[in-house]
């Protein structure tokens, strides 16, 4: 008996000290206001949580160049799952700007229509943190995400997070 844990960062997963680190000034021993000295630091900010997640499940990869998974374990029973990190694109100071980069999006969907191929009928269940709804901490690019998404055939079910209140909502992922 296996327990299954899959896990989606958020934007409380993102190491703030090693995200600022991009600006730090050698010289000054500060951080700069003006320069990001080591931009290629940012994408650290998330090794934290990505060992976690390999700890919980080696299979799930979280590398320092994908930031999703998916299983497809699942899918001849009719089920594919995926996770997918709504803060791994980062602004200058660290902060996650809550926008799902094209690159991500599109090797994202890539790997679930082959999975769909398999398995045309599979329910797709995702995890994400934030929303795709009217909030005001939704993904800023929804649109592009729902046109992705609706490329992908057969039913979908997204979990997300976020909203830190007792509240549930259903949106309908339309054209």
């Amino acid at each position: 008996y296996r327990v299954e844990v899959l896990t989606a960062p958020g934007n409380h997963d993102v190491c703030w000290p090693l995200a600022l680190a991009q600006r730090f000034d050698s010289k000054t021993k500060n951080l700069s206001a003006d320069k990001v000295s080591y931009p290629e630091l940012a994408r650290y900010s998330l090794t934290a949580f990505r060992e976690f997640s390999q700890g919980v499940d080696p299979l799930l990869s979280w590398d320092k160049n994908r930031h999703y998974w998916v299983a497809g374990n699942y899918r001849q029973a009719g089920l594919i799952l995926f996770g997918l990190n709504t803060s791994e694109d980062l602004d200058e100071w660290g902060l996650p700007t809550r926008r799902l980069t094209d690159s991500t999006m599109a090797r994202l969907f890539a790997d679930i229509a082959k999975l769909k191929r398999d398995a045309p009928q599979a329910l797709l269940v995702g995890l994400m943190h934030h929303p795709l709804d009217q909030s005001e901490e939704q993904i800023l690019n929804v649109s592009e995400f729902k046109r992705n998404i609706n490329e992908v055939t057969g039913s979908i079910v997204l979990l997300t997070g976020h909203v830190h209140e007792e509240a549930t909502s259903l949106t309908t992922l339309g054209n």
